[in-house]
């Protein structure tokens, strides 16, 4: 008589092997597939960087300010819009970008679906009157208001005379000090695209994550592997940055080594 392929005993041996090799790489692929995500998120801050280099000699060698100009948000031209929605700016981005019909200027659904950071969810709801696709749900410009001395008011880093310098005045390469130390974009989320000192507080970001919350709560993300969030410097470089190397607790003052080396991006704290 023929002997079976497989008696019930070696069947389930073979079950088990197979489950157990299932076990050993799944963690591995999923910490693969994490990786290819942060690396994908990386790619698309770094192209907000090339862009700023094209801004700046295009604008007197500044960088990209977080709002141009001094009126509402969605004038109309290139006075009172953030960064996201400033039309010098864009253009260098070069995304096929379009301004959103509702009013909210380029945080719409304008920015290509493949240009938001693979795990920024929350960018992908539908929220801020309709629409999906929130740029400002995925990255923030750095615009912690100490950083900025004569060029700052309540909202960060603007212009001082938007009728004479329309698209606005942002920090000059030759002001800041140690650009490969200072932030300049971030995995973040604020409806209107900016971040600050207290934004890195991780409790923040770990209270709302990518799925509740409001969008008004400014906040670094930390949604790559380890907690982490790309960042985009100064000098163009990007790096994968913990809470640990942006936040020491809370205290912003010149007596605060993180925060003066991290955020302070001209120096006025020291």
């Amino acid at each position: 008589m023929k002997r079976p392929a497989f008696t019930l005993i070696e069947l389930l041996v073979v079950i088990s092997i197979i489950a157990l090799l299932i076990a050993i790489l799944l963690p591995a692929l999923g910490s693969a597939r994490a990786s290819a995500r942060q690396i994908q998120c990386a790619a698309s801050i770094r192209a907000l960087g090339q862009a700023d280099a094209i801004y700046q000699v295009e604008h007197r060698e500044d960088h990209v300010p977080f709002l141009a100009g001094t009126d509402s948000r969605n004038a109309g031209n290139s006075l009172g819009q953030r960064w996201l929605e400033n039309q010098a700016y864009i253009d260098y981005v070069d995304l096929g970008q379009t301004e959103d019909p509702s009013g909210n200027g380029f945080r719409g659904t304008g920015w290509p679906v493949d240009f938001l950071c693979p795990e920024a969810d929350l960018a992908r709801n539908e929220i801020l009157g309709g629409g999906t696709n929130h740029i400002s749900l995925t990255y923030s410009i750095n615009s912690e208001v100490a950083s900025y001395n004569g060029n700052s008011n309540s909202s960060g880093f603007v212009s001082n005379d938007p009728a004479t310098t329309p698209e606005g005045i942002g920090i000059r390469s030759a002001q800041v000090q140690n650009p490969s130390e200072k932030l300049f974009f971030i995995d973040g989320i604020n409806s209107i695209g900016r971040v600050g000192y207290t934004s890195a507080d991780p409790s923040q970001y770990e209270l709302r994550l990518e799925i509740s919350g409001t969008s008004s709560n400014r906040r670094v993300a930390y949604r790559h592997p380890g907690s982490s969030a790309n960042a985009l410097f100064f000098d163009a470089h990007v790096e994968s940055v913990k809470f640990g190397d942006i936040w020491d607790g809370g205290s912003f003052n010149s007596s605060v080594e993180r925060a003066a080396e991290v955020w302070d991006v001209i120096g006025v704290l020291n």
